[in-house]
């Protein structure tokens, strides 16, 4: 028995003068409707990708923030032009730390990149409570140190050195606060001894005469091969850069650190060759310094 007839499995369609097949309506607009389909799925896709971006980087704060919303604006443009965007906004959270010295950006992170995103906000805020945070005991002792590097002041006394973690921050502390001391003529302190003492007056006066043989005078072998060392530059700040660079460089033979970004212009110019005159060489918005201690690169 034949099957009844279905219009609706028949491939309809009209032929011209010629008996060619003409294409249909749905084939005639399909090549009009394609870029447009496109579009509208490109559209859709940034839509969805700024929604997320959104919705990651609100996660950190609380929106109520004008600074944080602004903050978030900046990098959903800023995102857009990567071809990393979820790499771009997974580096919301250490921006955000290091320009507000906030932790709690980093709590979404994970390994290594957590430890980095804390010692950004603690370099921030010279909040050294917050170097506790960090689980690498290397940068742990990094960030303590640094940011009393950053914030201790002679008037601070010798005994705030004991703060330093490693014994080589200790030692390095203790000298500098004793050569700094007796620099200024004053000796009155138990841990200054007399041939320190001397060695204040001898190695300003070599140094100002730019006399080596000054330093003859001085008894202990280690001070007077540091006195030889000094004098032969004229390096009054104690930065490895001698008084003619610093003034071939710009830089201040009376502040060992001429643009205050934590490193010294002699370690600028010979270890990270970074500019000593700019205190974020690779403009990304993080002090040189700050780059070094937390891991990354300053020049780039």
């Amino acid at each position: 028995m034949p099957e009844s007839f279905n219009e609706n499995q028949v491939d309809w369609y009209d032929v011209d003068n010629q008996g060619e097949r003409v294409p249909t309506w749905k084939e005639r607009m399909l090549p009009k409707l394609k870029p447009v389909l496109l579009i509208a799925g490109a559209l859709i896709v940034i839509v969805l990708i700024i929604f997320g971006m959104y919705s990651l980087i609100k996660f950190f704060y609380s929106s109520d923030s004008q600074e944080i919303q602004s903050a978030t604006e900046l990098y959903i443009e800023a995102c857009q032009n990567e071809k990393d965007i979820q790499g771009c906004i997974q580096s919301a959270g250490p921006r955000l730390a290091q320009q507000t010295g906030n932790v709690k950006y980093c709590n979404e992170l994970e390994g290594q990149a957590v430890d980095s995103c804390i010692v950004l906000a603690a370099l921030t805020s010279n909040n050294i409570t917050d170097c506790q945070k960090v689980g690498d005991q290397e940068l742990k002792s990094a960030c303590n140190d640094a940011i009393l590097t950053l914030t201790l002041t002679y008037e601070d006394g010798y005994d705030a050195c004991q703060d330093f973690s490693s014994e080589e921050g200790r030692v390095s502390c203790q000298n500098a606060w004793i050569l700094n001391s007796v620099l200024n003529g004053v000796c009155d302190h138990p841990a200054i001894t007399q041939d320190q003492c001397a060695f204040g007056s001898i190695l300003d006066l070599a140094i100002t005469t730019r006399d080596p043989d000054v330093c003859a005078q001085i008894i202990d072998e280690e001070l007077k091969i540091y006195c030889e060392q000094r004098v032969d530059g004229g390096d009054r700040d104690f930065d490895s850069v001698g008084a003619d660079e610093e003034e071939y460089q710009g830089t201040s033979d009376y502040d060992s650190d001429s643009d205050d970004d934590g490193l010294m212009d002699g370690e600028e110019l010979r270890v990270y060759f970074t500019d000593p005159l700019n205190p974020d060489t690779d403009g990304d918005g993080y002090l040189d310094g700050v780059e070094v201690v937390g891991g990354y690169d300053p020049l780039r």
